[in-house]
């Protein structure tokens, strides 16, 4: 029991983690001016308005990202026997491929 919910825990911590450093990246990357009052809804929309595409690719590969590992994370701290349970998340299969899912 205490496994589980300290594997819920660790699977969110880590995907929030990890979206929060790839936002990071995309905010060093495409940095806001730096006179901009984000106080003010014009100003705000006038930015998102001029933002390269690129900006809002990286806040949904961030969470995608997040969603992966955070997955990962609370399934391998869930699973009690790492090689006999229904989580084998890159794991070699019998014929030699690495099955990258969740059963």
């Amino acid at each position: 029991m205490f496994r589980n919910i300290l594997s819920v825990v660790v699977g969110l911590i880590s995907s929030f983690f990890v979206i929060e450093v790839i936002e990071i990246i995309g905010f060093k990357l495409y940095p806001p001016p730096a006179n901009m009052n984000f106080s003010t809804p014009d100003a705000v929309k006038e930015y998102i308005a001029s933002s390269p595409s690129i900006v809002f690719v990286l806040v949904i590969i961030g969470y995608a990202a997040g969603a992966f590992v955070g997955g990962r994370d609370g399934c391998f701290i869930s699973c009690n026997n790492q090689e006999n349970s229904k989580c084998y998340f890159g794991r070699r299969n019998s014929s030699g491929f690495r099955s990258f899912q969740l059963v």
